[in-house]
């Protein structure tokens, strides 16, 4: 067990004491004061916004602790660091009480990798589901805190661009969850009607939309996914087409299709790949990147917030 330890001083310098006018300025000081940063309430709650408000305290403790545990993995799969920096952002809403919480912290790290030590995405997806796994301040909050790679950025998409032979062929992709609270963010989540977590059977429901940005008509021939349990178990799932089609996708065009994946454990992660056919007949790969399985809950079942962190890491080689 370890101690940590935070002195919070405040005076009031307001000629009254009403909540309108009372000043929220105070310090907060570590190592018996030999660090300080001054803190106020946010600028919507009558704070200063000169000042660090807790919220914005809270979403740096959880973005620094996360990069912390990341580099900590990385040394010890003699993966070199170079850099690392994230602009973390934190929701404040309502929730079904009423009451103000922290729903939902989204990271966004950038990390540079020394020659030669660059992970491949699912290599890199795995790590950053480690790190949440064994970050302290995550842990801190759970059950309800989740790390959660979406494959989706800002409103819940994340471009992934396959190349090969200086083809490119992006996909979109989203997993979703029935139950979310905010469904435009399509979050990986659990259906209810199919799940059954005292039988340890999970049904995951995710979206994929591909996008043709070539000059050339393609189609989809088959796909190839790796299925990764919370356990570390793969499944290998080969098979012609998607849902029972292989799609012809023309330049400009997309094709969205919502498929399931069960799971014996409440979190995993997919990656995977497609083989494509251009109209010369020429066959290639688009590959797809790691994404997380993640149960996210619900504003209704705690007031710890969920930690939903989608990544756009840069790598060099």
């Amino acid at each position: 067990m370890t101690e940590h330890h935070a002195s919070v001083r405040w005076k009031r310098t307001s000629a009254d004491f009403t909540y309108d006018t009372y000043n929220r300025a105070h310090e907060v000081t570590f190592k018996s004061g030999a660090i300080r940063y001054p803190a106020s309430a946010a600028a919507k709650f009558k704070g200063d916004d000169d000042r660090v408000d807790p919220e914005e305290a809270y979403v740096g403790s959880l973005s620094a602790c996360h990069m912390l545990t990341f580099l900590a993995i990385c040394a010890r799969k003699r993966l070199t660091v170079d850099s690392y920096e994230d602009d973390a952002v934190g929701i404040m809403e309502k929730g079904s009480n009423g009451k103000l919480w922290v729903s939902r912290v989204t990271l966004r790290p950038r990390i540079e990798f020394a020659p030669g030590t660059s992970p491949d995405a699912a290599a890199l997806a795995e790590i950053h589901h480690l790190s949440h796994g064994e970050c302290f301040i995550a842990n801190s909050v759970r059950p309800t805190c989740r790390w959660s790679h979406s494959p989706r950025a800002t409103v819940s998409a994340r471009r992934v661009a396959a190349l090969l032979r200086n083809r490119r062929l992006p996909i979109l992709g989203s997993c979703t969850n029935p139950d979310s609270q905010h469904p435009r963010r399509r979050a990986a989540g659990i259906s209810g009607r199919s799940s059954d977590p005292g039988e340890q059977r999970y049904m995951w429901s995710y979206t994929v939309t591909i996008e043709n940005r070539g000059a050339d008509t393609v189609q989809l021939l088959s796909r190839h996914w790796h299925i990764t349990d919370g356990h570390g178990q793969v499944k290998e799932v080969k098979a012609p087409g998607v849902v029972g089609a292989q799609p012809v996708i023309a330049p400009g065009q997309k094709f969205q299709y919502t498929s399931g994946c069960p799971l014996s454990t409440a979190s995993g992660y997919m990656s995977g790949k497609y083989e494509m056919r251009s109209s010369s007949g020429e066959k290639f790969e688009a590959e797809i990147p790691a994404f997380l399985l993640e149960s996210p809950r619900t504003a209704a079942d705690s007031l710890a917030p969920s930690l939903i962190g989608f990544f756009t890491s840069q790598m060099s080689s």
